[in-house]
């Protein structure tokens, strides 16, 4: 341990109230040993603490405590027993698309707290590019535009997962799988869906489509989108989607070139308490491609009670990185 009440001009008290300590490496890792020669790189690769730190391994809360020490009041309702469940939201780039790192803190979090649902999946095998391997969205369709945060200049408009899908196909349907394996736990009861306003609405098919009350959005909830609801009466692994070009309450067919079809992703959820996780990320994003206002609104309306930002490989890669 040290002690140095002058170092950053803070007392001792308030510097390690104000900024927890992280764990040791030599707590993590037994056996490893890590130099405190502050000026060696590998204080960034172990996480030492900075010099003036009062160590307490014995006081500092250990994992998810940290959340609980924190006053995080919806956790605090979880973890009492309470019927609720809260929305934590990871924001990154691509270790957090391909799901293997989101995905093991989601299951971390759901052990602890409870699972409450599968949370925000993006079609990103129809945008041709890698998906998480614990659910996959399939249609006939194949003449899909793809656009992503990261371009410059956009494709297609983009959705809460910061993609988005167009096709001027006069007949689309998804297919919503959660994988057997991978995806165990997962089961669905509702799913909501997130399209452009000028898209053509989705009805569920397949074998459980009487099963599925399906609410459609007549109103945008942030310029431009709507979001759809499908109830299903029981928990599901898999549901089956096809659009309608029929004007809701009639028999009437509006014209294919009517619309622009549009599509973002969705939202899963099981109807239990605990931990609602959605895994956000995009192949090369940066913090600045999710600062824009319009993304702004739509990541608000998942509403939740902590933001993950996990970023910061891409913006190595700049010209202006300091």
């Amino acid at each position: 341990m040290r002690s140095n009440s002058s170092a950053y001009g803070l007392p001792t008290s308030e510097r390690h109230s104000r900024w927890p300590e992280p764990p040791h490496p030599e707590e993590q890792y037994p056996g490893r040993r890590c130099s405190r020669d502050y000026s060696c790189k590998r204080r960034m690769y172990f996480g030492c603490p900075r010099p003036g730190y009062v160590q307490n391994s014995q006081s500092r809360p250990k994992g998810t405590d940290y959340l609980i020490n924190a006053g995080n009041r919806p956790i605090l309702h979880v973890r009492a027993g309470k019927d609720t469940a809260i929305t934590i939201v990871q924001l990154g780039d691509s270790h957090i698309q391909a799901g293997h790192l989101s995905g093991r803190v989601m299951r971390l979090f759901q052990q602890a707290f409870g699972n409450a649902g599968r949370g925000w999946i993006a079609p990103f095998k129809l945008s041709k590019t890698n998906e998480p391997d614990d659910y996959f969205i399939k249609s006939v369709a194949k003449d899909w535009i793809a656009g992503r945060c990261i371009q410059h200049v956009r494709k297609t408009p983009i959705g809460i997962g910061g993609i988005g899908i167009k096709s001027v196909s006069p007949s689309i349907n998804f297919d919503v799988v959660i994988t057997p394996n991978n995806g165990a736990g997962y089961e669905f009861n509702e799913a909501i869906l997130y399209r452009g306003e000028k898209s053509m609405p989705m009805l569920p098919a397949g074998a459980l489509k009487d099963s599925v009350q399906t609410f459609r959005a007549d109103t945008v909830c942030v310029p431009d989108v709507l979001a759809d609801t499908f109830r299903i009466s029981c928990l599901t692994d898999t549901l089956q989607l096809q659009s309608t070009r029929r004007k809701e309450g009639t028999n009437t067919l509006r014209p294919a070139s009517s619309f622009t079809n549009l599509y973002y992703g969705l939202t899963l959820k099981n109807g239990g308490r605990g931990i609602l996780y959605h895994s956000i990320g995009v192949n090369g994003a940066m913090y600045v491609n999710y600062t824009d206002e319009a993304y702004i609104r739509q990541l608000a309306l998942l509403k939740p009670s902590l933001l993950i930002i996990s970023m910061g490989t891409n913006e190595t890669f700049g010209r202006r990185f300091n």
